[in-house]
């Protein structure tokens, strides 16, 4: 809905412009919010095209410009890779093809961010980009949104991966399709109980942030003490 790819049954679903005016998104020219909207989403389309055209395919509407083109990949971290395959822009991403190649699930995400970076929408969407990508690469493509945001951009941001939410400026937490908490990080850490705050805890303690007393065994040369036995 927020794209415009679905009209609201009810409720309402605004465009507000720099100068306060409003329209909402029933009555809004589509072309014109199709146009201010990039999407990212966790599946998206890989063309069997060359890795040129599929990032060029981001903005189908303009001639195609490869200096933006680089530069939407080397934004993406993933100029250097494509650059290096045998036949460098020209390679079609796609196995079975003359000049065919066979890119991991990773890369095509870094190269589907690229698209998404080339189409400079005003507005983007993003649904778990992240979900392929090694643990540095998922930093940097979080800093890679977030530096989006900082440049104008407005970045909504769907994701489970709570780390990523700490800068955000304002967060939902949706639950069986429903709104229950919305704040800061700040604001939703100091809810005692809250869904958002348990949640991050407990991603949190995966890596050793927030260790649970007696999770592990101790070492098997340690004898145990008085206190620990009756235990």
């Amino acid at each position: 809905m927020l794209a415009g790819l679905l009209l609201p049954t009810e409720g309402n679903v605004w465009w507000e412009g720099e100068s306060g005016e409003r329209v909402e998104v029933r009555e809004a020219d589509r072309a014109q919010v199709f146009g201010a909207v990039g999407l990212l989403a966790q599946d998206f389309p890989r063309w069997e095209m060359t890795a040129a055209a599929n990032v060029a395919i981001g903005a189908g509407d303009r001639p195609r410009d490869m200096d933006r083109v680089r530069k939407a990949a080397r934004d993406a971290d993933v100029l250097e890779l494509i650059e290096g395959l045998p036949h460098g822009w020209d390679s079609i991403v796609f196995k079975g093809h003359e000049r065919g190649v066979q890119l991991s699930g990773g890369q095509w995400q870094k190269l589907g961010t690229a698209r998404s970076r080339y189409r400079q929408a005003p507005f983007l969407l993003v649904d778990e980009p992240t979900s392929a990508l090694d643990p540095h690469a998922e930093i940097a493509a979080f800093q890679g949104l977030w530096s989006l945001a900082q440049e104008g951009h407005a970045v909504v941001l769907v994701t489970h991966r709570l780390a990523a939410t700490m800068n955000a400026d304002h967060i939902y937490v949706l639950d069986q399709g429903r709104v229950v908490e919305d704040g800061t990080h700040d604001q939703l850490m100091a809810r005692e109980g809250g869904l958002y705050q348990g949640m991050f805890t407990a991603q949190a303690a995966q890596y050793g942030l927030a260790p649970t007393a007696g999770m592990f065994p101790g070492p098997r040369n340690v004898q145990p003490s008085d206190h620990e036995s009756a235990s």
